[in-house]
C-alpha cells in the first residue's frame, strides 16, 4: 500500500495543480498532499523497524521530496490561497 501511494504521480488534488505554469506540478503542496505526507510520517513513526527498510526509505524520501522540501524552499506566501485568493 505504501509503495502504491509513493508511486502516485501527484498527491495534490487536480484542481490545485497548475500544470501550465508550474513545471514542478507533481510536487504541489495542498491540504491533501500534506495529509498524505503526515499519514506516511505517522506510519513510519509508529511502525518503525517493523516495516521493510526499503519501504521506510521510500516513504521517507517521498514525504521530504513531495511536501516538506517544496514548502520549505518556497517563498511566503506559498500559493495564492495563502493570500485569500488575491
Amino acid at each position: 500500500m505504501i509503495r502504491g501511494i509513493c508511486e502516485e504521480e501527484c498527491w495534490a488534488l487536480p484542481a490545485h495543480v497548475d500544470r501550465a505554469k508550474n513545471s514542478a506540478w507533481r510536487k504541489t503542496v495542498d491540504l491533501f498532499a500534506a495529509e498524505t505526507g503526515q499519514a506516511l510520517a505517522e506510519i513510519l513513526a509508529l511502525a518503525g523497524d517493523r516495516l521493510n527498510p526499503e519501504i521506510r526509505e521510500l516513504a521517507r524520501e517521498n514525504v521530504l521530496d513531495r511536501v516538506l522540501l517544496p514548502f520549505l524552499d518556497s517563498e511566503a506566501p506559498y500559493s495564492f490561497w495563502e493570500r485569500g485568493g488575491k
